[in-house]
């Protein structure tokens, strides 16, 4: 049963990995383009809308999802209850939307975000139809499904973004890309998954699983404040102009986030939550997970702090300069973020996420009296801000999570020492070799590239040097990946 899940979860990573990474050059490409067409204050203000919209969808499911996913006995009476609340939750979301658009316009004093409140307000209805349809994959770690529904929807919603960018649509390209995105993502969930309800809402069963829902909607929307207090408080006093800037700059340290830990989270929560009555082999899992987690987006980070400059003048325009400064300082909280998601899902599949629920209110907390500290001195404040709030709440989280299941800290250190390590040596031997270059006039375009090159290998071999059982530890996956026929979990509900 343990061989057959690791195989399982291997080759769930691999396919969200896969999923991620063949997209990732176009994602990258999409949002380049998207700003080199639009300006600062146009995703300032599609940042503006997204604290509220973001703030629903957080909620609007009721942390149903992640319920079904947990529970290991889950019936047809369980299903349909959920995607009915869901829908009734969903609706009432979204009439609320309607009624509030015209104060939260008010109050950030942006007449144009009153229509786009009211036009993402339909994305709450959207979502809530694929609620269960995508927990039944995911339970069931169909992650091959998943990955080609979201190659597609991500690369439709990209491509439409950018033609309506490009004829002057403005900041409702960025709008329409959401809207869109999330309709495609419903309608192919919903044609993959052939599960559809039945007209039951058992009571009963609806508080079987909000019984751990309700600290999971409750932790996620303190976890969202968390992630959008800083933007809500740039956009009330700095306005949406600097909005533009610092969201952007955090949407760049993110990007390894969503891009490794995610697709790695996904997996390991379903998984996780099978093997949460047996500490040793959760232990020996979640440090595999952080070792590769930090190696993929340490590097990238890393990377990301060196070479803002030449990133950020080349690829989006000397409109983007005022970024520059705290992208580079919100590159630690990156690396922090990174981690962190992993530590919430030993939490859940551990049944504890009221630990979480606490441990996200009072970081929250703290980071809004930080940011309004920080936010006198522009969005440099607010970037040095959220990096010292980030990083000390991580270690009180860690060492919660590491009490929790019996964990030596000696041995979570060991499992990101090489990560740590390898980004700090190409920290400092490509900044050298970038002063050396610019000392010799080679142009700027030229530096980056080369940086890159040189910076690879230099972690790479620092990488090899501080863990030198690399090459089997990476063999031991792929033969876990391609050995043998995958099975059924006992777990796995029937669509």
């Amino acid at each position: 049963m343990v061989r057959s899940l690791k195989k399982l979860a291997s080759r769930g990573i691999l396919w969200m990995g896969l999923s991620e990474f063949s997209t990732q050059f176009l994602r990258f490409a999409i949002t380049i383009i998207l700003a080199r067409l639009l300006f600062p204050e146009d995703f300032g203000l599609m940042g503006l809308a997204a604290i509220f919209i973001g703030l629903i969808i957080t909620v609007h499911e009721l942390g149903l999802g992640a319920a079904i996913i947990q529970r290991k006995e889950i019936d047809e009476g369980h299903l349909s209850t959920a995607f009915w609340a869901s829908i009734n939750a969903s609706l009432i979301f979204c009439l609320l939307t309607l009624l509030l658009s015209p104060l939260i316009a008010d109050f950030f004093q942006e007449e144009r975000l009153q229509a786009i409140l009211s036009t993402l307000s339909f994305v709450f209805i959207i979502g809530s139809l694929m609620v269960v349809n995508k927990s039944i994959l995911t339970k069931n770690l169909d992650f091959k499904k998943i990955a080609v529904i979201e190659i597609c929807a991500e690369v439709i919603s990209g491509v439409v973004a950018i033609i309506q960018a490009f004829i002057g649509f403005g900041v409702w390209s960025l709008v329409w890309r959401m809207l869109l995105g999330n309709l495609i993502l419903a309608i192919l969930f919903l044609i993959v998954c052939p599960w559809r309800p039945s007209l039951i809402f058992n009571l009963k069963k609806f508080k079987e699983l909000f019984s751990f829902s309700v600290n999971v909607t409750g932790s996620r929307l303190i976890n969202y404040g968390q992630s959008s207090v800083d933007n809500l408080i740039v956009g009330k006093l700095l306005g949406a102009n600097a909005l533009g800037y610092y969201s952007l700059a955090y949407r760049m340290i993110t990007f390894p986030l969503r891009r490794v830990s995610w697709v790695i989270t996904r997996v390991t929560f379903p998984t996780f939550s099978i093997l949460q009555d047996d500490n040793a082999k959760l232990i020996r899992g979640y440090l595999k997970v952080i070792r590769y987690v930090s190696i993929i987006t340490f590097f990238v980070i890393s990377g990301l702090f060196i070479l803002s400059p030449e990133f950020v003048l080349l690829f989006l325009g000397e409109k983007w300069e005022p970024m520059i400064i705290p992208l580079r300082i919100l590159c630690m909280a990156g690396a922090v973020r990174s981690i962190m998601s992993n530590s919430s899902d030993i939490l859940l599949s551990k049944g504890r996420a009221d630990i979480q629920l606490k441990w996200n209110i009072v970081s929250l907390s703290l980071l809004t009296i930080a940011i309004l500290i920080g936010v006198s001195y522009d969005i440099t404040g607010v970037a040095i801000s959220v990096t010292i709030v980030v990083t000390f709440m991580h270690v009180i989280l860690q060492m919660i999570t590491n009490r929790l299941i019996g964990l030596k800290t000696l041995n979570y250190l060991k499992a990101i020492y090489p990560a740590t390590m390898s980004s700090i040596v190409m920290i400092i031997l490509v900044s050298l070799f970038k002063e050396i270059a610019y000392s010799i006039h080679i142009p700027r375009i030229f530096v980056f590239f080369s940086s890159i090159a040189f910076g690879t290998l230099v972690y790479l071999i620092t990488l090899k040097l501080t863990w030198k059982d690399i090459i089997d530890d990476i063999k031991s996956i792929y033969y876990d990946i391609v050995d043998g026929d995958e099975i059924k979990r006992s777990s796995r509900i029937k669509q």
